[in-house]
């Protein structure tokens, strides 16, 4: 992938997951979806930081906050069905 590029995933099954990028690799996360309670935050592989970002009111709900993550402080998100992310390459 290159500075600029699109990357997105979905989480494969419910429950928590995480995105971290390659060592030299920084991302901005523009969003987290979900469907039911969604969390999302940053993690450190020991210590998470999250927020409630959706109650299950709408599937529409959304982290609207961008999230600078890097292969140190990633993505993390949970949701009781599935939760996805969208962002882009910076470095």
């Amino acid at each position: 992938m290159a500075v600029g590029d699109l990357v997105n995933g979905i989480a494969a099954a419910a429950g928590i997951a995480y995105f971290q990028p390659a060592a030299t690799v920084e991302i901005i996360i523009l969003s987290v979806t979900g469907r039911t309670v969604v969390y999302a935050g940053l993690y450190d592989g020991v210590n998470s930081s999250s927020s409630r970002i959706s109650n299950g009111g709408s599937v529409l709900d959304s982290l609207n906050s961008k999230l600078g993550i890097n292969n140190t402080n990633y993505l993390y998100y949970e949701d009781s069905t599935l939760a996805g992310y969208t962002g882009i390459q910076i470095k």
